[in-house]
């Protein structure tokens, strides 16, 4: 022992020296730390450490930070250091509802717990209400979990002719389950990770400052009280809060055949945030959803995973501002950025018959004042805006007047809203799924204008007469109000007909709602056998579906399924084969394998391949690949023969050669 301190011996080796207060700690060499073994809180004194305390922090340091390294890693998921890898389709989340409910539409059409339709089984309703329905006992004995306490109001209600709103009853069955011990109720999304229904987001502060918001609340309060009474109605700051949370995490399910039939709200599923180009998809089997990768993960990062919450075949306004009413956020991606597909998105034919290029025109007034990244305005802010664009016309109009001038910048228009990056979401680290850089966010729509303020054509320099732009933003108001109140299951076909005949020529045929009017009258007329017109819009409509799904999308490979089955009806075989083998790898990506779409997929293709000359062409086919694997066999037989037949040759003289 030296001046209080004692040196030890380790291995041979000498080891720092250790104060002598601290000579009863049994401390591990810092080569092989021994992570079996918890930490040991050292008894530290109050007051200034020892002179050479910073050699015994140096011993055990080395133990800390390995130990914090091998948490993190089980936090992670990771199993002795190797991160947890995904693969393209596969499903990184399945999730059972806590709450579902099915369509009035549908309600005696499909198991109320299993979610069978009526062609695969029988179903037969409830004894008590005769408005839910199932297809045997076991699954009215699982149903019954969450039917008692609404069976006797459908039961009352029935006799009225009077059935509840589809979202009222699934507030009913979320209030229901609540009460029955649901807020304890744990769904993992991994081994460690799990959320509760109080840990969804309820915008609570939201839903206060809108007063739609809290009108529809009270509307709901008021129904449900004539639907389950008033006893089971909670106090209105949670039942606000569960309205909230109800409103931004509620999926839509869908049926075998991919048909939208119920609704219901999943835990484990409300991680995934949105993106206008998603790396995930959703899909169901049954009631349960599966969540699954479109791309390769070298690591499973649930933060960088994202879903498409509206359909990406919408204007980034429109798109940004539905966002925001349902979601409470504004998209922030680098989607919502390419001012390249913001041209193509409201644009014209270019007037000049020997051009026809794309010309963007904005698609309302409102819009042609900001450009399509910048937020809606308040109320009162754009009250205020106008006041102040319409004292700077009168003072531009003054002065123009005084002085005839016939400076250009002076015609330039003027964007009088700026903005508020504050009420932008936080964009992702490394431009994971926002923009690069913030070069071209704050710009007008001047430069998709060719930047000298004028609509003219960047190929021929054509420009657009005001009475265009007009009639123009006219079609477009009267194409969204119309497409706001079509379904997608089966759309009426008479109006899909009359605004495609309003759009007429004007459209470019990149046009977004030149493009989302022909997916709905394409679905609509595979729906109803027009077959003839099925293969024609969707042969118009293909490259536009392609450029705003991707081709690497399972929508866009559906369009692809739908329309091949259409080439096949009119016996075009070849091309209808080639699109059913282009959509099935990522319809197996993001549906799976085993998914009754695939099924019906291989039959269409295997009826496809029985037509007589597809069939010459297959058996041709497969013998020319037989005579070129014989023909390589022979090859290699060749090759191998004088090797052969000179090692016999040496083997023969070694045995008969004379010895000397």
């Amino acid at each position: 022992m030296e001046g209080g301190f004692v040196r030890m011996c380790v291995s041979g080796r000498e080891t720092p020296a250790i104060p002598t207060d601290l000579q009863g700690l049994s401390v591990a060499p810092p080569t092989r730390p021994d992570l079996r073994q918890r930490p040991v809180s050292l008894p530290i004194t109050h007051g200034s450490p020892p002179a050479r305390m910073k050699d015994y922090r140096s011993l055990v340091a080395p133990m800390k930070d390995y130990g914090t390294r091998y948490r993190a890693r089980e936090l992670l998921g990771m199993r002795r250091g190797t991160p947890k890898s995904v693969k393209k389709g596969d499903v990184i989340v399945t999730s059972v509802p806590f709450a579902h409910i099915i369509n009035r539409e549908y309600m005696s059409m499909y198991c109320d717990c299993c979610i069978r339709s009526c062609k695969e089984r029988l179903l037969s309703p409830c004894p008590g209400c005769h408005t839910v329905w199932y297809c045997r006992g076991r699954c009215r004995e699982e149903g019954e979990v969450w039917h008692k306490w609404e069976c006797p109001a459908l039961k009352r209600l029935h006799g009225a002719h009077h059935m509840p709103q589809d979202f009222v009853r699934l507030m009913a069955r979320v209030i229901f389950r609540l009460r029955d011990g649901g807020e304890k109720y744990v769904e993992k999304y991994s081994e460690r990770d799990g959320r509760r229904f109080r840990d969804l987001m309820n915008h609570y502060a939201d839903l206060k400052k809108n007063e739609e918001r809290k009108s529809d609340a009270d509307f709901l309060i008021t129904e449900l009280k004539k639907y389950i009474g008033e006893r089971f109605i909670p106090n209105y700051s949670n039942f606000l809060g569960i309205y909230g949370r109800m409103l931004v995490n509620r999926f839509s399910f869908m049926d075998k055949t991919m048909l939208t039939i119920g609704s219901a709200m999943y835990l484990a599923a409300s991680i995934f945030d949105h993106a206008c180009h998603p790396n995930c998809y959703v899909s169901f089997v049954g009631r349960t959803v599966e969540i699954r990768s479109l791309v390769d993960m070298p690591t499973l990062n649930y933060s960088k995973c994202r879903i498409s919450y509206v359909d990406p075949v919408s204007s980034v306004n429109t798109r940004r501002q539905d966002l925001y009413k349902k979601w409470f956020f504004w998209c922030d991606c680098r989607v919502c950025y390419d001012r390249q597909r913001a041209s193509f998105e409201n644009s014209i034919r270019c007037e000049n018959n020997e051009c026809q290029a794309p010309v963007y025109i904005p698609e309302c007034s409102e819009c042609e004042r900001r450009g399509p990244w910048q937020q809606p305005e308040t109320e009162e802010q754009e009250q205020d805006s106008h006041e102040q664009a319409g004292e700077v016309v009168k003072e531009r109009g003054s002065a123009e007047r005084n002085t005839k001038s016939d400076d250009t910048e002076s015609q330039k228009p003027i964007n009088y809203c700026s903005r508020d990056t504050e009420t932008l979401n936080q964009r992702p680290e490394n431009g994971e799924c926002g923009i690069e850089d913030d070069e071209g966010v704050d710009e007008t729509m001047d430069e998709l204008e060719g930047g000298n303020g004028r609509r003219e054509c960047r190929v021929c320099g054509w420009e657009v007469s005001e009475e265009t732009v007009r009639r123009y933003q006219e079609i477009v108001a009267f194409t969204k109000e119309k497409l706001r109140a079509l379904t997608e299951e089966n759309p009426p076909m008479e109006t899909c007909l009359e605004m495609l005949e309003r759009q007429g020529t004007i459209f470019s045929p990149m046009n977004v709602w030149r493009v989302r009017t022909l997916d709905f009258a394409f679905n609509c007329a595979m729906f109803n056998g027009c077959w003839s017109l099925a293969l024609e819009y969707g042969e118009e409509n293909m490259n536009g579906m392609r450029y705003y799904y991707g081709s690497d999308h399972p929508t866009y490979s559906l369009f692809l399924f739908k329309l091949g089955k259409a080439k096949i009806y009119f016996k075009e075989f070849r091309e209808g084969v080639r699109l059913l083998e282009e959509a099935e790898p990522q319809l197996k990506v993001g549906l799976g394998p085993t998914h009754p779409i695939i099924d019906d997929l291989h039959l269409v293709s295997l009826m496809a391949n029985e037509d007589i000359n597809i069939c010459l062409e297959r058996r041709i086919s497969a013998a020319k690949k037989r005579e070129e694997e014989l023909k390589e066999k022979q090859q290699q037989q060749q090759n191998t023969w004088p090797s052969c037949r000179d090692d016999v040759a040496k083997k023969l003289q070694r045995m008969y050669s004379p010895v000397a």
